[in-house]
């Protein structure tokens, strides 16, 4: 199924605006824009601040969750923005996507793992109810160490595989490849990390 089908599926759930103010009625917002890489190598984050400039003036609780790759510290910097604003009260969480060229909708709907990263643990439990259908692993930490996650995670999976495949294959049983985790578990499962001497 491509991606035509899907929204042609999902039809009547969904709705497209150009104007912020209809976004009043929300929960929760998705930043989902692109963060391409200047010439100096860093995040071009003017996107991301475009959405934030034209929130809306809440006066409820809201959570902004951001699935844009975007530097560390910048979860920070969005709240510091909110507060000057006056929108303290809306809440931030970190929920980036590892997802393949030609093959988004795929990786998107079967992942490996989906990291969340919030604030407050009610925050992090409400995003991570959005994702209570797809069965995978659920990474829960602060937003000061996903984007470490990111990064760490993959290249230890890798790291694990190539060691795996130089043993001697008589000792050895074959991996799946990308070593993707085991989907029999009836219930989805918790990972818990410890990054740079920080235990979850």
């Amino acid at each position: 199924t491509g991606l035509p089908e899907l929204l042609e599926r999902n039809r009547d759930r969904l709705t497209f605006t150009l104007d912020a103010a209809d976004l009043a009625g929300c929960d929760s917002l998705f930043v989902c824009v692109g963060t391409p890489p200047t010439y100096s190598g860093d995040a071009d984050l003017s996107a991301v601040w475009t959405a934030i400039d034209e929130l809306p003036a809440f006066d409820r609780r809201v959570i902004l969750v951001m699935k844009s790759t975007v530097p560390v510290g910048t979860g920070e910097k969005v709240r510091a923005a909110l507060e000057t604003r006056g929108l303290s009260h809306i809440g931030y969480v970190s929920n980036p996507e590892f997802l393949a060229e030609g093959r988004a909708l795929h990786d998107f709907m079967n992942p490996d793992r989906i990291v969340v990263g919030a604030y407050t643990e009610e925050d992090g439990r409400v995003v991570e109810a959005y994702y209570d259908t797809i069965e995978t692993a659920i990474v829960l930490r602060p937003p000061s160490n996903v984007c470490v996650l990111c990064a760490t995670l993959p290249a230890c999976r890798t790291s694990f595989s190539h060691l795996w495949q130089r043993l001697p294959q008589r000792r050895c049983t074959p991996l799946p490849s990308p070593c993707r985790p085991s989907r029999r578990a009836a219930h989805r499962r918790k990972i818990f990390v410890t990054v740079m001497g920080e235990k979850s």
